[in-house]
């Protein structure tokens, strides 16, 4: 039986060993952290993401959304700048939700048998040929380190990936993007219809994402020298948006402080030229970081997941030349595509959060409120529409 190691107990870790798992692979997750779970936020499962998760059997699994959904983009004063259909007709066709991030961790992690994850698990040394040293035990008194070796090493450890460092030395690591976020839930929602927004100030944004569960996700970004601690998250993100319209203040008031969390942005600005090295391959984070301002982080994880499950294929026909053939076409596919989103992510970006001074967040405004709605939805559809690699012959 072909034996995969994939090291990160994430979003797309997980979503990889589904997809193998079901495909009769003997599959094992590595995780770095004693617990695994997922914290504080929400995210978009745009089309291509919902894609990938019918694929990898875990779509049923998911809340579904009791409506569709509008959306649009506002000034900090609530002035529209732009509407958008992001409803079935305004994907294509095709269905958008969004839901808790610990919702996907656990519907992805209860795709799997509880002996398939090892958490406290730190990866000492990687090869090219398919050998992993791990040591396993974290804090706690017993430290055993483990020698593996397998078809196929994933390595879906982050944005500060362990793997890309020892594997792909001569990639930069990451770079703060000069911006800093705060995420929270809030359990009030400001109405049955209100619509998925964005609302841009000066060098800030706020946005408001509606949950299937009747709860509302909410962002908040600025620009910030990084490492800066806040004792209290809720009453910094109200200092600096709190008069900015409603229901953003409402929103914010209505969430735990301690629900909250803040990160400084970081992304890795120069990908790897190729997403693989021998056996070993990147995924998610560990391959193309992005600032989330298109919401495609996670969606683009599990387009990784899905498009690698399908390249490798069964497990009673995936060994040997077999597997570096599938991730010669996997490197074919995802790191055009992994361009092309972090393109449109860094145009995203400077559209919004960019825009400092007043003349230019005026010109912005401006353009923005002039650009026909069809181009947009049209540039968004772009991004959504992906189908999962089949009958691709590999290479």
């Amino acid at each position: 039986m072909a034996k995969a190691l994939v090291v990160g107990g994430g979003i797309g870790g997980l979503a990889t060993a589904v997809g193998l798992y079901r495909l009769g692979w003997d599959v094992k997750v590595y995780e770095k952290s004693q617990h695994l779970g997922e914290v504080g936020a929400g995210l978009s499962l745009f089309p291509n993401a919902l894609t990938a998760l019918e694929y990898l059997g875990v779509l049923s699994a998911m809340p579904v959304a009791h409506r569709t959904i509008s959306g649009g983009i506002r000034t900090d004063t609530g002035r529209w700048l732009a509407r958008q259909d992001i409803s079935d007709d305004g994907l294509n066709g095709k269905e958008f939700r969004a839901v808790h991030r610990a919702e996907l961790h656990n519907a992805l992690r209860g795709a799997l048998p509880e002996d398939v994850i090892v958490t406290g698990a730190r990866v000492l040394h990687l090869s090219p040929i398919g050998g992993a040293t791990i040591e396993i035990g974290g804090n706690t008194t017993r430290v055993d380190r483990v020698e593996e070796t397998a078809d196929v090493i994933i390595a879906a450890d982050g944005i500060h990936s362990t793997a890309r460092r020892i594997l792909w030395p001569m990639v930069s690591p990451p770079e703060y993007t000069g911006i800093t976020a705060w995420r929270g839930i809030s359990a009030t929602r400001p109405g049955h219809d209100y619509p998925l927004t964005q609302s841009w100030g000066r060098g800030s944004e706020f946005g408001i994402v509606p949950l299937a569960d009747g709860r509302t996700y909410w962002y908040a970004a600025t620009h910030s020298v990084p490492g800066i601690t806040y004792p209290n998250h809720r009453t910094e993100v109200l200092t600096r948006f709190g008069s900015w319209h409603q229901p953003i203040p409402d929103i914010v008031t209505a969430s735990a402080p301690d629900d909250i969390v803040h990160h400084d942005l970081f992304h890795v600005r120069q990908q790897p030229q190729s997403f693989v090295s021998g056996r070993v391959v990147l995924l998610g984070d560990a391959a193309h970081a992005i600032p989330p301002f298109l919401g495609q982080g996670a969606c683009q994880a599990l387009e990784d997941a899905a498009t690698l499950a399908a390249l490798l294929g069964p497990a009673d026909t995936s060994a040997g030349a077999s597997v570096e053939s599938a991730l010669r076409t996997y490197d074919t596919l995802r790191v055009p595509r992994a361009r092309q989103i972090a393109r449109a992510t860094a145009l995203a970006a400077q559209i919004g959060i960019r825009a400092r001074g007043p003349i230019t967040n005026r010109a912005r405004n401006a353009a923005v409120w002039l650009t026909p709605p069809i181009l947009a939805q049209r540039a968004m559809s772009r991004i959504a529409q992906w189908e999962v690699p089949r009958d691709v012959p590999t290479r």
